[in-house]
């Protein structure tokens, strides 16, 4: 990724929780996981919609 922005958004302490839970699950406890998450899920969002 040559080109990056930021993106602070608050949401839900019970959505977090969820979302960080299902990333450590696919992505494991490694460095980065909670960010790859979120990128995947921004972009099927975008694909979707």
């Amino acid at each position: 990724m040559p080109h990056q922005k930021t993106l602070n958004v608050r949401i839900p302490m019970e959505l977090m929780d969820k979302f960080k839970e299902k990333s450590y699950k696919k992505f494991h406890y490694e460095k980065g996981s909670i960010k790859r998450a979120c990128i995947e899920a921004l972009e099927e969002w975008c694909e979707k919609n």
